[in-house]
């Protein structure tokens, strides 16, 4: 391989294919390949130069030998198959909001918390956002991040739990979103304190 891994050199590839009910085998060998990506249709194409294929059954002298400058072999396309994964269910399906199922429960409560989180860390963003002039103006941005990533880590938790059991639905991950509302409550409180 070279140093900035484009191209590769003495290449060895062995594929065992069944014909006639019988295993037979194609070695390709190519003295240089490299990767290609093709402009109009996004394909990924291995392309090995010199080289030669060896198509046969082993132990019989009646194999085929092709030689090639230039052998273009499209690269197959990663599939993901997600089956019964609660991510992928429409909204309408993880209904009612205490589902006895605990991954639709904990899904549902998953895609209300998103949003949830957004209006509640928008309302901590105004107490935060005003700043002491003699601290500068990015002295309240650490304990922002610190809060943020506190919040973000806590509902993982609490979507773990849920799936796991260790908490009902009821409870769910409605307690995360309460402690921080009460947090940004308390510092807007405490800022409207000072302001008297």
């Amino acid at each position: 391989m070279s140093r900035n891994h484009q191209k590769a050199n003495n290449i060895f590839l062995a594929r065992q294919v069944i014909q006639d009910k019988q295993p037979h085998w194609e070695v390709l060998w190519a003295n240089q390949a490299f990767a290609q990506t093709d402009t109009k249709s996004k394909e990924d194409y291995l392309i090995l130069a010199n080289g030669s294929q060896y198509e046969g059954l082993p132990g019989r002298a009646d194999y085929r030998v092709l030689n090639f400058e230039q052998y273009k072999a499209r690269l197959p396309h990663p599939t993901v198959e997600l089956k019964n994964d609660t991510r992928t269910i429409k909204t309408k399906n993880l209904w009612p909001l205490l589902n006895p199922d605990k991954y639709k429960a904990a899904e549902l409560q998953w895609r209300f918390s998103i949003p949830l989180m957004v209006l509640i860390l928008t309302l901590i963003a105004i107490p935060l956002s005003k700043a002491n002039a003699r601290s500068g103006k990015f002295a309240k941005l650490l304990p922002a991040i610190i809060l943020y990533i506190f919040y973000a880590n806590l509902m993982f938790i609490a979507r773990n739990w849920m799936i796991s059991g260790k908490i009902s639905p009821v409870v769910g991950m409605w307690w995360v979103h309460l402690t921080i509302l009460l947090i940004g409550l308390l510092l807007i409180w405490r800022n409207w304190t000072k302001l008297e």
